[in-house]
């Protein structure tokens, strides 16, 4: 299983549930348990005082635990309009804390309530327009592990997008890419396509914030 080291914070933020991930961060011990302490998270906000990405606090973590796993309910209430809560459950090996190498801890999202939502950013919408879903369904793809599926998705936005890169801050990002482009072949796993895919969603993002 390849290991991707995430905190906390960037975990209940940022991704899907039903993937495994690993987490190396400092933990609090209380009777042999392993707990952790989240105040606030940032999230998609879609009241219609809100419509933007707040901060969102915790109202309650309950849940329970096992020798070998433990399950938690955090529930979270929007700061800003008061009226939109969010409800994520997780579930976390549940070990003596001085067995965990290097503070390591494996995590998995099982809901999330409203669903999971990254919303596209409005500069990634002015570029793509009408084809702005495909960065998502990329972005989703690689957060979920899918190498072949997020490469696919991001090849085909950066052919939407290559045309209109003219500018000479650009060449050496459309080398890159290129590039990457390039390393694919029929023997290439669907792990090596993941970490192709990484590296074709972070040479995205710098030319879509230029």
């Amino acid at each position: 299983m390849k290991k991707n080291y995430i905190n906390w914070r960037e975990f209940l933020e940022e991704y899907p549930p039903y993937v495994f991930y690993f987490i190396r961060e400092p933990f609090r011990e209380e009777n042999g348990k392993l707990f952790f302490d989240i105040a606030s998270v940032n999230s998609f906000c879609d009241d219609s005082s809100c419509g933007k990405s707040t901060v969102y606090r915790v109202l309650s973590s309950e849940g329970v635990s096992t020798d070998k796993l433990a399950y938690r309910n955090l529930q979270f209430e929007c700061t800003e309009c008061r009226t939109r809560r969010k409800t994520i459950g997780i579930r976390y090996d549940q070990r003596s804390y001085s067995s965990i190498d290097n503070n390591e801890i494996r995590v998995m999202k099982l809901f999330e309530l409203p669903p999971f939502y990254n919303p596209i950013s409005e500069k990634i919408r002015n570029i793509l327009g009408s084809k702005s879903d495909l960065y998502l369904k990329g972005r989703s793809s690689e957060l979920s592990n899918m190498g072949l599926a997020a490469f696919e998705y991001y090849r085909k936005i950066y052919n939407i997008i290559r045309t209109s890169i003219c500018e000479d801050r650009y060449k050496s990002f459309v080398h890159k890419f290129d590039v990457l482009l390039n390393l694919r072949s029929e023997q290439s796993t669907d792990e090596e396509l993941l970490r192709i895919a990484n590296e074709m969603h972070m040479i995205l993002k710098v030319i879509v914030d230029k």
